[in-house]
This record gives structure tokens, sequence and C-alpha cells, in this order.
């Protein structure tokens, strides 16, 4: 499965996550599994809500739960943001 290194910002927080996503999964499947991550990795401080929305840092467009990550241009480095 091929996967790429994303920079994840959640300002409400105040953090900035390194994550590996895999490129042939839809948005909303990274989504919850980037929200897991963080879940983890801040040891439960963040609430598990379906009400996040993930964009894209460089373009302000927001990510739409139905396409593939690779249809996003989301490669290695992009930046995104879960709000």
């Amino acid at each position: 499965m091929d996967k790429v290194l994303v920079v994840v910002t959640l300002p409400l927080l105040e953090v900035e996550y390194d994550i590996f996503v895999p490129i042939n999964k839809k948005v909303g499947t990274i989504k919850k599994l980037i929200i897991d991550t963080i879940f983890e990795l801040s040891d439960g401080v963040l609430n598990h809500s379906d009400n996040f929305k993930l964009y894209n840092k460089e373009t302000g467009k927001i990510l739409e739960n139905d396409s593939f990550v690779k249809d996003e241009n989301i490669n290695n480095g992009t930046r995104l943001i879960l709000l």
C-alpha cells in the first residue's frame, strides 16, 4: 500500500503531527485515521468528533470525505489542517 507523509496541524491543541496516510483510501477514512492517531498521541485530549474537517493548508480547500487521497493532490510534505 502506498503512503505519503503529511503534516497535520491541529489549531485546537496548537500542535502539528507528521502522519503517514494511504493514498488509495477516501479522505473520510484517513480523517478518521488522523483523528484516532492524534487522540492517542495527545493522551485522549482530542475529542472523537465527526464535526472535524480537513483542509489543504496551501490552498484552503476543504477535502471532501468521498474523494480519494490521490485525487486531492496530497503528496509527501503536504500540510493539512484539522478543524
